[in-house]
């Protein structure tokens, strides 16, 4: 028993500086019609939370259902705004969607013909939030892209890194500057299968560019593990540095949500949420010949701290699966050291296109700064082999819920107010019961043995 306690020490002097994260998923909406593979944003207005899809894949899953059909959901007053289709004469997958200071950026994608074929865009449209009309259309992209890798890096530049064009996937990083509406090159990624990609999700924490995974160049377009980084010098941001390495051979992610977690204190982490572990036309048919894909369902964290990539629970009550066929997350602003971020869409089991608005908020996971005594309950047996009982004092307030957390801040089990809650398969340790009622969140340690 000594060894966790100890180890229980180590934990909860990095939490009083450093916090684990905590994910809590929820459906919140009904699109007008369900989409796949479309552009998302989020813009923050006058204290209200927008949340825009752009084009996208209908239920027909046919190169004829894809269209260029506008979304907006107002999270703040819960009600869906009528947005003008994007202004393009052919429909789109595969673009990227970004907020800068009251205008959304819709970049690249691609459109199928009726014979197959396929051709990538070069547009970007501007979408004037306050106003909600389109404004003309920015510099095209030098390269035309579809299926890259698009994150703002200090509020200021766009970069769109590789990804599809045309005829196969590219190094290219393009640069947009919004403020002079002019393209800048970056440093390529190394032209090789470790970096360049179609269907990869990446972001920009600091100023490194992180991006996971997609589909390489070879038969059947072979999903990838790698992440791959990118260092932007502050004084030349163009100049980029590029490694790559494989954290976790496991997290092999296509067409995922990806996002950055500022939960507050200690260096933030990126998150790559859904996808699938098989490449997939647009169709959500493998490349490969096996057939539909189906979404992996899962979620997982790097953290720069420690440069590994870890699989993690998520508290779902209502079994909510997470969906393949995304193009990045939308995040809104922080509260209270916490971040929201929004699926619209996507495909889930049997390639089946949602109409399914989720959100899935990070909360700081403050272990440390609670005290360890139950003054309303009792946890026995403690240690545990296979499960425990919580008893309710008289004057305690009734139980809302009681999670099982380990020392990584992970939420490992999700139970109801019930006699018996059980902790059996989970390896040996230390945990964390969380107690939560109307009033307080209690915390109590529980040795699994």
């Amino acid at each position: 028993m000594l060894k966790y306690l100890v180890a229980a020490c180590a934990v909860i002097g990095l939490l009083s500086s450093t916090r684990a994260q905590q994910f809590e998923l929820e459906y919140l909406a009904t699109l007008p019609e369900p989409v796949a593979n479309n552009a998302m944003a989020v813009a923050e207005l006058n204290g209200n939370t927008y949340l825009y899809s752009f084009s996208g894949i209908d239920t027909s899953k046919l190169f004829s259902g894809i269209h260029l059909n506008s979304y907006c959901y107002d999270v703040t007053n819960g009600q869906w705004l009528t947005v003008p289709p994007v202004p393009q004469s052919m429909g789109l997958v595969a673009a990227g969607a970004t907020y800068h200071q009251g205008i959304v950026y819709f970049v690249g994608g691609y459109s199928v013909f009726a014979n197959g074929s396929e051709t990538s865009s070069e547009k970007v449209q501007r979408l004037d939030v306050a106003t909600n009309t389109w404004l003309s259309d920015a510099a095209d992209i030098p390269v035309p892209i579809d299926d890259h890798v698009q994150a703002l890096w200090r509020d200021s530049l766009l970069f769109i890194v590789t990804g599809w064009s045309n005829t196969g996937n590219v190094p290219d990083v393009q640069i947009y500057d919004p403020a002079n509406d002019q393209w800048l090159t970056g440093t390529s990624v190394p032209a090789n299968n470790a970096f360049r990609s179609f269907g990869p999700s990446g972001t920009i924490i600091g100023d490194t560019i992180y991006y996971l995974g997609g589909a390489s160049m070879g038969a059947a377009f072979p999903a990838q593990n790698q992440l791959r980084k990118g260092y932007i010098d502050p004084a030349s941001p163009s100049s980029i540095t590029w490694s790559f390495e494989i954290p976790n051979p496991n997290a092999t992610c296509y067409r995922c949500g990806t996002f950055a977690a500022y939960t507050g204190g200690g260096t933030p982490t990126a998150v790559w949420v859904g996808g699938s572990d098989v490449t997939y036309n647009y169709n959500g048919i493998a490349y490969n010949g096996s057939g539909g894909v189906s979404p992996r369902d899962s979620l997982w964290i790097y953290d720069p701290a420690t440069g590994k990539i870890t699989a993690s629970t998520f508290n779902n009550p209502n079994n909510i699966t997470l969906p393949m066929d995304l193009r990045h997350m939308t995040s809104a602003g922080q509260s209270n050291g916490e971040n929201e971020f929004y699926i619209m869409g996507g495909m889930v089991a049997n390639q089946t296109v949602s109409d399914s608005v989720l959100r899935l908020t990070a909360r700081p996971v403050r272990v440390a700064e609670v005290p360890f005594t139950l003054h309303a309950f009792k946890v026995y047996p403690n240690p545990a082999t296979d499960e425990f009982r919580i008893v309710r004092k008289r004057s305690a307030s009734s139980l809302l819920s009681i999670r099982l957390i380990n020392l990584k801040g992970q939420v490992v089990r999700t139970f109801k107010a019930q006699e018996n809650y059980s902790s059996a398969g989970l390896p040996e340790g230390l945990y964390f019961i969380e107690i939560e009622t109307a009033t307080d969140r209690f915390y109590q340690k529980l040795l699994h043995q």
